[in-house]
């Protein structure tokens, strides 16, 4: 009996390993190190450089997609060819100081790279350090050539912007990632269509035209590329991508607005339950009621209210909420409703607005039938 378990015991652990073994037949990256600080970069000297290995640690082969970097001034180079299981090869990243040599301080570059893993389709690799030595003023110049020519760097977008009012910002990044910070009102107001959004209409109905100037702006430039490539297609041409996005604007030291607070209603409730606890059958209707508030900045307006089952039913004395108001809502629960009840029903109440965070809450009700 005790060796029948044991092969039974085996041929499970055998079958587990295997369905495991299966499931990772996946290609997956692995860059070492996965960032790398250069730490003081005499500006003088000119390049710094340093090498990482890239590895595919999964059981199929890894393609490489794409190579790219946040900013002109550092540059990823390696051998594009698909990976086997178990190969490496290696990865040499470049940074040149003189590209901005305006710029010194600590200074924060990201490499993408894009393969065929499933789990980490883009793993981003940070390289830092911090840039010293003055030059003189007669030394400095615009790092503007240094650009590709699809791009336009901070402190020139910014003199553009700064010389037309009829300049244009497109952003292409998440709602998240605008509200947190966007480039100043008082330069140009930015105009928010996510790069997985930009389509012609999108682009008209936000009012960009294909003769305008417009600086299309990201994080790092690589999903202003994505949109610019698609409006070109489309007939822009007046168009520019912001180099190095808004980190390589930070880096220059340039403003930014941040928390734009959009206003919108809020709607909250000041109780989501309710117990009427032991109740008789044949005692009638029963009746609560709960508030239901205003914390946005603009009118809340209720939709119709509806309840799980027609034992239950609920009205609200003001479907029209001003911020910082209140409406009360009465629900009532109809315990000889249905044949012959007993025990604990729970009802709910459902209540639709347009608060855009929150579209339909709910409010839930108990009670003990005793017959």
């Amino acid at each position: 009996m005790k060796k029948l378990l044991l092969v039974v015991s085996l041929l499970f652990l055998v079958t587990i390993l295997a369905g495991c073994a299966k499931l990772s037949e996946d290609p997956k990256v692995a860059v070492s190190p996965e960032n790398y600080d250069f730490g003081t970069i005499d500006q003088s000297k000119g390049n710094v450089s340093t090498r990482f290995t890239v590895e595919n640690v999964g059981n199929k082969p890894l393609k490489i997609l794409r190579l790219s970097t946040s900013c002109g001034c550092t540059t990823a180079e390696m051998d594009m060819d698909d990976l086997e299981p178990g190969e490496s090869r290696e990865m040499i990243v470049t940074f040149d100081p003189m590209v901005h040599p305006d710029q010194y301080g600590p200074i924060t570059r990201v490499i993408y790279l894009q393969t065929s893993d499933p789990k980490t389709p883009e793993f981003q690799i940070d390289i830092t350090g911090d840039v010293v030595k003055e030059i003189s003023e007669d030394e400095k110049s615009t790092h503007d050539d240094d650009y590709r020519n699809y791009e336009i760097g901070p402190d020139s977008a910014k003199k553009r912007l700064e010389e037309d009012s009829n300049v244009k910002i497109l952003d292409v990044r998440t709602q998240a990632e605008f509200e947190e910070e966007r480039i100043p009102e008082n330069l140009q107001t930015s105009i928010l269509i996510p790069h997985t959004e930009i389509t012609e209409a999108s682009l008209v109905n936000k009012g960009f035209g294909k003769d305008d100037e417009i600086i299309i702006v990201c994080r790092s430039g690589r999903r202003a590329k994505i949109a610019y490539d698609l409006m070109k297609e489309m007939g822009y041409n007046n168009i520019k991508v912001l180099g190095g996005g808004l980190v390589h604007w930070r880096e220059d030291k340039l403003p930014l607005d941040t928390d734009i607070v959009e206003e919108a209603p809020q709607i909250t409730l000041d109780s989501t339950f309710y117990s009427f606890g032991e109740i008789p059958q044949k005692g009638g209707v029963v009746t609560t009621t709960f508030k239901v508030s205003n914390t946005g900045t603009k009118e809340l307006v209720i939709d119709t209210i509806t309840t799980s089952c027609g034992c239950t039913g609920a009205t609200i004395n003001q479907s029209n909420i001003a911020p910082g108001e209140n409406a009360t809502v009465t629900v009532t629960f109809d315990p000889d409703f249905h044949e012959e009840p007993s025990g604990i029903f729970k009802r709910t109440v459902f209540i639709p607005s347009n608060d855009p965070d929150n579209p339909e809450v709910e409010f839930n009700i108990e009670a003990n039938i005793i017959l």
